[in-house]
C-alpha cells in the first residue's frame, strides 16, 4: 500500500490554503466548492492509477484543471 503525505481531508485543506480565494497564496477566481470539486477530481484519478500521494505534484494537478476549466488566479 502507498504511503500518503496527508489524509483526503487534509489535502482538501492544503489545496484550499493556495487556491482559495478567501486566502489563499495563490487565490482562483472559483468558489471553494469548485476547487473542492477538482481536488476530489485528482484523487479519485491518482488513487484509480496509483499515482496519487497528497504532495505538490498533486496539488499543481488541481491546479491544472481548474485553468482547463477557465479558472485564473486572481489579480493581485
Amino acid at each position: 500500500m502507498k504511503d500518503f503525505l496527508m489524509g483526503s481531508d487534509e489535502f482538501h485543506d492544503y489545496v484550499l490554503s493556495f487556491y482559495s480565494g478567501g486566502g489563499g497564496i495563490y487565490p482562483f477566481n472559483c468558489s471553494d466548492d469548485t476547487i473542492r470539486s477538482a481536488t476530489s477530481l485528482i484523487i479519485d484519478a491518482g488513487m484509480n492509477s496509483e499515482t496519487f500521494a497528497a504532495d505538490s505534484v498533486d496539488r499543481e494537478k488541481v491546479r491544472a484543471v481548474l485553468e482547463t476549466l477557465g479558472y485564473k488566479e486572481a489579480a493581485a
